[in-house]
């Protein structure tokens, strides 16, 4: 059984850097008869998975605007990226 680099991310190692590492044990723990289930769990253990550094918001928050329109050009180009970002937001 060969694991890939693809399937290593898959499981939650994302730093490519240790996949040789990590591509190695599990070459040495199948050649011994390790099952996939094993190896998984045994990699854990030695390299921990990547951990995410930022996690979503639960709620999201609200897209305040931050400027004000003083002539009628920025009016209408205020208008303009309303509605843009209504329909990108939507």
């Amino acid at each position: 059984m060969q694991f890939t680099q693809e399937e290593l991310v898959e499981a939650g190692w994302h730093s490519v850097a240790r996949h040789d590492a990590l591509l190695e044990e599990a070459s040495r723990l199948a050649a011994k008869g390790s099952d996939r289930a094993y190896i998984l769990k045994r990699l854990e253990r030695i390299h921990p998975r990547h951990e995410p550094t930022m996690a979503m918001r639960e709620n999201p928050i609200s897209s305040a605007e931050a400027v004000k329109a003083t002539t009628k050009e920025e009016e209408k180009n205020l208008k303009a990226a309303r509605r843009t970002m209504r329909e990108l937001m939507s």
